[in-house]
């Protein structure tokens, strides 16, 4: 897990894929991604959950998986922002905070201490 995490912080973007029937999935691999502060490039249902997450947080470009030409859009302008040297997203930090995992996990105690 340790070099795949290295990997995401080493790569330039990150791809995240998506297919139809996934609209309410939060992918664990989602959570790592909007804390590499890589941008995600996503293919997903555009009204779905990681969407909505990607949208919140400011950390990539979202195509419907269904869309070729918005999905190569995106990667153009991935691209041209690399070549250029410049960042192609600017994270909201606040909110991409809520996701990391000791955030999460501090959550998920608060519901348990309730429940007890």
């Amino acid at each position: 897990h340790r070099e795949s995490i290295q990997s995401l912080l080493d790569s330039d973007a990150v791809l995240l894929l998506l297919g139809p029937g996934t609209e309410s999935i939060y992918t664990g691999k989602l959570m790592e991604y909007i804390n590499t502060g890589r941008p995600i490039l996503a293919s997903v249902t555009k009204g779905g959950a990681a969407a909505g997450l990607i949208r919140e947080t400011k950390t990539g470009y979202i195509a419907d998986c269904s869309d070729i030409k918005e999905t190569a859009g995106h990667i153009l302008r991935l691209y041209l922002d690399w070549k250029q040297g410049k960042s192609s997203i600017s994270p909201d930090l606040e909110q991409v905070k809520r996701y990391e995992r000791r955030e999460l996990t501090k959550n998920l105690v608060e519901v348990f201490n309730k429940v007890i």
